[in-house]
């Protein structure tokens, strides 16, 4: 009885122990987060983009990361074409930082996407867009 006792722990550590060298071999899982901004602020879009940066920097490069803004309510201005922050966005979108607008927001100020800067992208609603990412995995953050 000891015996057989022994030989199924044994058995179970040997498996455990298996399974955490498999599991360390595998490719680690790539960071995603999605970052809110809803004010016309360029001190606060500077920060959201300097932190999106620094974070594809951080993390080994922006093939290890996937950093999505989306703006909305007041903070769509600042994706606009003639925001202040506008050559920073695009530049941020070129570096692939996904730069996403609230369709909504959009519709209710009566913007086309051709008032949007280069390299965003309409999402229809952009709360939702965050809630989808997050039910999706995604880390949230609002600078």
């Amino acid at each position: 009885m000891l015996k057989s006792i022994l030989t199924g722990v044994t058995m179970a550590l040997t498996l455990t122990l298996a399974g955490n060298v498999f599991a360390a071999d595998a490719a680690p899982q790539k960071r995603r987060v999605v970052l809110q901004v809803n004010d016309n602020d360029e001190k606060t879009w500077n920060h959201a983009l300097a932190l999106a940066e620094n974070m594809q920097v951080n993390a080994g490069g922006k093939d290890k990361i996937e950093v999505e803004i989306v703006a909305m309510s007041p903070g769509i201005r600042m994706v606009g074409d003639d925001s202040s922050a506008r050559d920073r966005v695009s530049k941020a979108a070129e570096n692939g930082i996904l730069i996403r607008a609230c369709g909504y927001t959009m519709s209710a100020i009566r913007w086309g996407p051709e008032k949007l800067a280069p390299g965003v992208k309409v999402v229809p609603f952009g709360a939702l867009e965050i809630v989808d990412k997050q039910i999706e995995g995604w880390a949230y953050i609002k600078p």
